[in-house]
């Protein structure tokens, strides 16, 4: 026995050492160094595009998404490093404000914004990311400058400024926002309006901390509507093809995977931040986690291969599964990472596990999506091959999502050493529980409690867990 253990164990030493590179770290730094790669410095703030010429339109809601993920980062390895960046894109994201509302673009050749300044969908991810970087930023209270804190109030202004404008002119009954869209059409869409609950419960949670407890009532109001809305946007009824899935629009005539994943973050948000705001809130807490479970229960599990790739979503007609999209395994991962804290159940933590190896090679392809330069593919077509690479928009998502693995410290054993880790676990495990005694072996319950977030949670440090 003892050889069998020492040849296994020299086994899965070599298959570790053999793939130790690149760790998910690694990983981080790269694709932030190719980031930095396709960064521009203006007199109004850093932005970042992959197109360098001069005909090139710069997304606000893009680089507002940069700001969120170096915000992130700063949180897994609090220093300065990254916090002046982060102002300088905060910077420009404000300087494309036009009244209340944000311009979509920046045109490098004329040195001008366009997509003039209206009610459209792309407000609700600029309004998100500002209000997350700014509240978790402002938390790292002993790395800020005073005159970094009052450029953190003036985003928040700013934020409160447009929902202010929004909740006059886009707010529906049932806590809904409505916004405009490409095709002209004005609807109330769940992954806008997701990203509007996460921005509101943000700023609602500065407000707390910082600011007015008036304003944080009012905005956690309209925060625990939204929440409703997105709530009653799921199929409760088992026989239906949509059983356990979020709506896309009113309709009930489609589910995105993506934009589900982005309604589950929104109400794991809504868990970590709404005791803060409200001690009664509606919905309440139990409310919302039965909704995250059943989400899990017969939506998630129905909507990957067996690889854990997700598919693209459904309707009545099916499933569509391809092109299976490194964008929604990110924002699954992502969602599932804050699912695990705020529930503490293992299968959750599974499922980041499973994400991220899909992500890293354990896909149908056996491909790495993420390439030497740092940057990455953008899923997998119909064929199987990867789909070329992806967009600023899915690299940002998907670096946010590495960075939230890192935090609950995802294991990394390489594929292929997992069934000899798995043999060796099971050989000392028999072996061990063979000299406790002849019967069961006695239950390690601590081990199936949650485990802390290293080295934190976003939220851990200023709200118990819900």
């Amino acid at each position: 026995m003892f050889t069998l253990l020492l040849m296994m164990h020299l086994e899965v030493v070599q298959a570790l050492e053999a793939e130790a590179e690149p760790d998910i770290l690694t990983r981080i730094e790269r694709s932030i160094t190719w980031l930095e790669a396709h960064r521009s410095i203006t007199p109004l703030g850093s932005y970042y595009s992959l197109d360098s010429g001069e005909s090139a339109l710069i997304s606000v809601a893009e680089n507002s998404a940069v700001a969120y993920i170096l915000t992130m980062h700063t949180k897994l390895m609090p220093t300065r490093k990254y916090i002046p960046e982060i102002l300088s894109i905060l910077r420009f994201t404000l300087n494309a404000k036009a009244g209340a509302y944000f311009h979509l673009y920046y045109n490098v050749c004329e040195g001008a914004w366009i997509s003039g300044p209206q009610p459209y969908y792309g407000n609700a991810e600029i309004l998100q990311n500002i209000a997350f970087a700014s509240f978790h930023l402002r938390l790292e209270d002993q790395l800020l400058l005073e005159d970094e804190k009052k450029l953190l109030d003036e985003a928040v202004e700013s934020s409160e400024d447009l929902i202010d404008v929004l909740a006059e002119t886009s707010r529906v009954s049932g806590g809904a926002w409505k916004l405009r869209y490409e095709d002209g059409s004005s609807q109330a869409r769940l992954r806008e309006n997701s990203m509007i609950l996460v921005s509101l419960l943000h700023v609602a949670a500065y407000e707390e901390k910082w600011g007015s407890s008036e304003r944080s009532r009012l905005y956690g109001e309209y925060a625990q509507e939204t929440a409703r809305w997105i709530l009653k946007a799921q199929e409760k009824e088992p026989t239906r093809w949509g059983y356990g899935g979020f709506y896309e629009t009113a309709e009930d005539s489609a589910q995105s995977t993506i934009s589900n994943a982005v309604a589950v973050f929104s109400l794991t948000t809504y868990l970590r931040l709404i005791s803060l705001i409200d001690e009664e809130p509606n919905p309440t807490i139990q409310e919302v986690r039965e909704a995250v479970i059943l989400w899990e229960e017969a939506f998630l599990r129905r909507m990957v291969d067996e690889h854990g790739g997700p598919y693209q979503g459904r309707d009545k007609t099916g499933v569509r599964k391809y092109p299976k999209e490194l964008l929604a395994a990110s924002m699954i991962l992502r969602a599932m990472v804050e699912t695990w804290v705020v529930h503490g159940d293992p299968k959750y933590r599974v499922w980041c596990i499973t994400l991220y190896e899909w992500i890293t090679g354990g896909n149908e392809a056996g491909v790495d999506l993420q390439l030497e330069d740092g940057s990455f593919s953008n899923g997998l077509s119909a064929s199987g091959a990867p789909e070329g690479s992806a967009d600023l928009y899915t690299s940002i998502y998907t670096v946010a999502s590495l960075i939230y693995g890192e935090w609950i410290n995802i294991p990394e054993a390489p594929l292929k050493a997992v069934p000899l880790l798995l043999t060796l676990i099971l050989l000392v495990g028999f072996k061990l529980t063979s000299r406790v005694c002849p019967g069961r072996a006695p239950i390690d319950k601590q081990s199936l409690r949650r485990q802390p977030m290293t080295p934190g949670s976003p939220c851990e440090s200023y709200i118990g867990n819900p």
